[in-house]
C-alpha cells in the first residue's frame, strides 16, 4: 500500500478562491509574515509610546481641522480608534453617520490579517454600543494595486494590497500618512516614499521601519550617509518633527516624522 500527499492528489486552489477554513489551514502551515509575527506579540510598550506620539500629532484639530490620512491598521486598529477618539469625541457612543473631520484610507497586505481585521474595523462592533450596529458596508471592486476593498461610514477605504503598490499606482492625495512597516527600508523603497511625499502628501509623513536586515546596497548607502536618519532625510526638504529609535521585542525600530516646509 502506498500513500500520497494532498498535493499529489489535487492541485491547491488559489488563495483568492479559498474559504475561511482553507485560509486557516494555509495560515497554520505557511511561514508567518512580519504582520502575523507582530500580531502575536503581547508586550509592546515602546511601540505604544511611538504610536501615542502620532495620535498627539494628528489629533490636534486646530492644526488639522480636517484630515485625510493613509494608514496600515494591522489586526486591531489601535491607532485608528485612538485617533477617532481624539478627533471625533465619543464617536462610538453617539448616533453618528460618520466622522466629521477625519477620513481614513487603509491598506493591509497579509491575507489572514486583512480578513480578520474586517470584523474589527471602527464601526463594526455592535456589541460594544447600540449605534454602530448593522453599518452600511460597501464591497468595492479591485484596483490596479489592490485585489479588493471594503468601505463603511468610518473607514473610507480598506484595501487588500501592498502599500508600496498604492504609493506607486494610485493618485490620491493625503494630508498625512503613516507608513508603519514591519520590515526594513531599501534604496528603492526610500525613493518611492520620497516621491510619494513630494507629490501626494500635503503636510505630514511618518515612517516606521525595521532598523536592521538591510540588503548590502542599502547598508552601504546608510553607512556613507552617516546613519539611518541622515540617509532617510538626504535630499528631503522637510522639518523633522520626531526622530526616535526603539525596541519592539527583539526588533530595533526607527520612526521619523517629517512636515513640509511652507514655500
Amino acid at each position: 500500500m502506498t500513500s500520497r500527499s494532498l498535493h499529489e492528489v489535487a492541485k491547491p486552489r488559489p488563495l483568492t478562491q479559498c474559504g475561511l477554513e482553507e485560509l486557516a489551514v494555509h495560515q497554520i502551515t505557511a511561514t508567518p509574515s512580519g504582520g502575523i509575527l507582530f500580531a502575536r506579540k503581547k508586550e509592546r510598550g515602546e511601540k505604544d509610546e511611538a504610536r501615542r506620539y502620532i495620535v498627539d500629532l494628528l489629533g490636534d484639530v486646530e492644526a488639522f481641522p480636517t484630515l485625510s490620512v493613509l494608514t496600515l491598521p494591522g489586526l486591531d486598529w489601535k491607532f485608528e480608534n485612538k485617533l477617532l477618539g481624539r478627533r471625533e469625541g465619543n464617536w462610538a457612543g453617539e448616533k453618528r453617520d460618520g466622522p466629521a473631520r477625519t477620513e481614513f484610507v487603509c491598506i493591509e497586505n497579509d491575507r489572514a490579517i486583512y480578513h480578520a481585521a474586517l470584523t474589527k474595523m471602527p464601526g463594526m462592533q455592535p456589541w460594544k454600543n447600540r449605534y454602530c450596529g448593522n453599518p452600511l458596508i460597501s464591497v468595492l471592486p479591485g484596483t490596479k494595486f489592490a485585489e479588493r476593498a471594503i468601505s463603511n461610514p468610518w473607514i473610507d477605504r480598506f484595501y487588500f494590497g501592498n502599500v508600496d503598490d498604492l504609493m506607486r499606482d494610485d493618485d490620491r492625495v493625503f494630508d498625512a500618512a503613516w507608513l508603519d512597516y514591519t520590515g526594513p527600508l531599501s534604496i528603492e523603497r526610500l525613493a518611492l516614499i520620497q516621491r510619494f511625499y513630494r507629490e501626494r502628501v500635503r503636510r505630514v509623513l511618518v515612517v516606521t521601519a525595521l532598523r536592521a536586515r538591510w540588503n548590502r546596497e542599502t547598508s552601504d548607502a546608510i553607512t556613507r550617509a552617516g546613519g539611518h536618519s541622515p540617509w532617510f532625510l538626504r535630499g528631503t526638504d522637510a522639518e523633522v518633527l520626531h526622530d526616535m529609535n526603539y525596541q519592539d521585542g527583539p526588533s530595533p525600530m526607527a520612526q521619523i516624522a517629517i512636515k513640509k516646509v511652507p514655500a
